[in-house]
């Protein structure tokens, strides 16, 4: 886990859906995250969230692209925002897009070791702009024409740790291609590891 207060994730990248669905209430849980990333908190200003890096060969960025894309279309808490306004997420009926492709294939040895301890610094520390509905930050470095490296960023405000596991799995599946389960209660904080009734946003 990684809690973040140097960085803020890059802007410019990530667009906004045309329209809302619904708000749907906050966890205690949620509430508290929320609440840490405010800078006038005490011992705040930083981010709950999950940093992963997976390195690959063979990737295809248009087809990982889509997988992601997809995720968020499957996975309603990853395209909600959490406007920091009252005690209510808004759900977001188009995804806020979170996928960078970096190719780094031209570039030297030491380059690419340079840029991708950057990237890890700069995503392990970063604050996502959650109000906006950017839950999830995934990057693909090309280092050569077969080997690359994937960067996953999940803020804890959509997911628990446990559920992550779930949604990297789903994405592995859309990735390949397969038929991912069919969901079940929708991850985020505060309902793993117990039955609870369905949330109002699965």
């Amino acid at each position: 886990m990684a809690t973040g207060n140097r960085n803020s994730a890059p802007r410019g990248r990530e667009e906004h859906g045309p329209g809302t669905v619904r708000k749907v209430p906050l966890t205690s849980v949620q509430s508290a995250y929320r609440l840490g990333r405010e800078d006038t908190a005490p011992l705040g200003g930083a981010a709950c969230h999950m940093y992963f890096e997976f390195d690959g060969t063979g990737v295809d960025p248009a087809r990982l692209r889509d997988a992601v894309t997809r995720l968020q279309e499957r996975h309603p808490p990853l395209r909600t925002a959490f406007p920091g306004d009252d005690e209510t997420a808004t759900l977001l009926d188009t995804p806020t897009t979170c996928f960078l492709v970096q190719d780094l294939t031209a570039a030297r040895a030491e380059k690419q070791a340079q840029t991708l301890a950057a990237t890890r610094e700069q995503m392990s520390g970063q604050r996502l702009d959650v109000a906006r509905g950017q839950v999830l930050d995934v990057r693909l470095t090309l280092l050569s024409r077969t080997d690359s490296r994937l960067h996953i960023d999940v803020d804890l405000l959509a997911a628990d740790p446990p559920s992550i596991g779930a949604l990297l799995a789903d994405l592995a599946r859309l990735y390949r291609g397969d038929a991912p389960p069919a969901p079940r209660d929708e991850v985020s904080p505060g309902n793993a590891r117990k039955p609870t009734p369905r949330r109002p946003w699965t």
